[in-house]
């Protein structure tokens, strides 16, 4: 986990009502890049769908 986050442009703290797509489209500037953040946070995330706010995301 921790090179994951040393290559990691940054982190993301999910808020009430994001997706993963919705993220992608704020830190990336496209929501189709949702699974590099899903494979990058499978450490805390089970489900795609399923966001839970609060939880601090690694944005490779």
């Amino acid at each position: 986990m921790l090179a994951r986050v040393l290559d990691a442009q940054g982190a993301y703290r999910i808020r009430p009502s994001d997706s993963l797509a919705l993220i992608s489209s704020r830190c990336y500037g496209d929501s189709s890049q949702w699974r590099a953040v899903f494979d990058a946070n499978r450490h805390v995330l089970e489900d795609p769908n399923q966001l839970m706010p609060g939880v601090t995301l690694v944005i490779p």
